[in-house]
């Protein structure tokens, strides 16, 4: 029997040292947690956001998230304004926006006029892996900003 010892784990083998590891049913997770996407425009937290911009922008790398990707915003007034699949930026970027947060990949989700004095959450709805087999991934939504329209 050879034996095999690491700092790490100790295996044994009477297979002439060949060691096999089983991946887990659903694999293994993504090397960073999600939200991979931040709102950009209107920046979070902004106020006096004209009710008429058309569009909010989300940056960030969508590469561990699984897809379906959507962005939606929600007031207490309306429980919904808009609930879509990002698409490319526009160029320009509106402004002003955010600052990079070492990403200059940008999507936009179009949306209709907003409410006046109103404020909104921005919120990004993705499946997330999940170790629970059969079902691998996840549905979540979390919030990725805040902003207030003005009068």
């Amino acid at each position: 029997m050879i034996c095999a010892a690491t700092a790490v784990a100790v295996a044994c083998s009477s297979n002439g040292g060949a060691v096999t590891r089983k991946v887990p049913p659903c694999g293994y997770p993504p090397p960073e947690p999600a939200p991979a996407l931040f709102l950009a425009f209107p920046i979070p937290s902004s106020t006096n956001v004209p009710v008429s911009i058309g569009e909010v922008v989300v940056q960030g790398d969508p590469q561990y998230i699984y897809g379906p990707i959507s962005v939606s915003l929600a007031s207490a007034a309306a429980p919904v304004v808009s609930d879509v699949a990002p698409s490319p930026a526009p160029s320009p970027l509106p402004s002003p926006i955010a600052s990079p947060l070492g990403t200059t990949s940008y999507y936009a989700v179009p949306i209709p006029t907003l409410a006046a004095s109103t404020t909104y959450t921005a919120n990004i709805s993705y499946l997330d892996w999940s170790d629970n087999p059969p079902t691998c991934r996840a549905p979540n939504t979390q919030q990725i900003g805040t902003f207030s329209t003005g009068p």
